[in-house]
């Protein structure tokens, strides 16, 4: 067994997503066959409409699977049950939060509820991984703001300290960087880069920051219109996959760059 085998933590098997419309089934993808390593950092790309967040969803049981297997750690996830699922994977999605008068601190602490007790005291162990995950975030001079007095970068922080405090060894984020200004884009980019190896993370995010994607990612899970990608960055340059991204003569992959560039007729 190689080293990469031993590490392999998430993996898909002929695996068909979609959604139920009129009790009917309808797929989005198809036959998806891939694996994750523990400790990788994963981008998910395509262009909006390819199932991407569909594929997220999937993924973190928050739509069912149309066929096929999804294993973490070699055990199918309909298997698992949902206190030990929320253990294991954790998920940050695009949808924003309810209003609420919570302060940052209380938000990062709802990530400790899968591992709680009853009546969800937190614990001397609990109170530690909250506090761990705002240092590595850099966001304990926010504990006591209340979430709504946050800017966009500054929430989005806090999202991945939540995430980081279920102290779970997969984590998804749809679209992390949507809402945020050139700086922080990049300021998240480098954090999920840096959690991966140095807390050993797998950490598997959707984004259109296709440039930052390509410079930063271990593996890149590409959706096209017609085919899903699952390889290096590299690899993928050199099979000249990015140039499915847009079936348009007006977008161009430029390799050198790894933007894509207008073509003015």
């Amino acid at each position: 067994m190689t080293e990469n085998q031993k590490n392999i933590i998430l993996e898909v098997r002929d695996l068909s997503i979609g959604y139920a419309d009129k009790k009917k089934k309808v797929i989005v993808k198809n036959q998806l066959n891939f694996k994750a390593n523990q400790g990788e950092f994963i981008c998910l790309l395509g262009k909006n409409g390819v199932g991407k967040s569909t594929l997220l969803k999937t993924l973190s049981k928050v739509i069912p699977k149309l066929a096929g297997n999804i294993l973490i750690n070699k055990n199918e996830i309909n298997k698992i049950n949902s206190k030990l699922f929320s253990k294991i994977l954790s998920v940050v999605l695009t949808e924003r939060l309810p209003e609420s008068n919570l302060t940052v601190f209380e938000l990062v602490a709802l990530g400790r509820q899968p591992h709680t007790n009853w009546v969800d005291n937190l614990s001397v162990e609990d109170l530690n991984m909250v506090n761990n995950a705002l240092e590595l975030t850099n966001t304990v001079h926010l504990k006591d703001k209340n979430i709504f007095e946050l800017s966009d970068g500054q929430l989005q922080k806090v999202l991945i300290s939540r995430a980081l405090a279920q102290d779970t060894p997969i984590i998804i984020f749809d679209e992390p960087t949507a809402h945020l200004d050139i700086h922080h884009k990049i300021e998240t980019f480098l954090l999920l880069k840096k959690l991966s190896k140095e807390a050993q993370k797998t950490i598997i995010i959707s984004t259109h920051e296709i440039h930052w994607a390509i410079e930063l990612a271990d593996t890149i899970w590409l959706m096209t219109a017609n085919n899903c990608y699952f390889d290096s960055p590299e690899n993928l340059k050199n099979q000249e996959r990015f140039q499915e991204l847009f079936d348009s003569l007006l977008v161009t992959f430029d390799a050198q760059s790894n933007q894509f560039k207008i073509s003015v007729p």
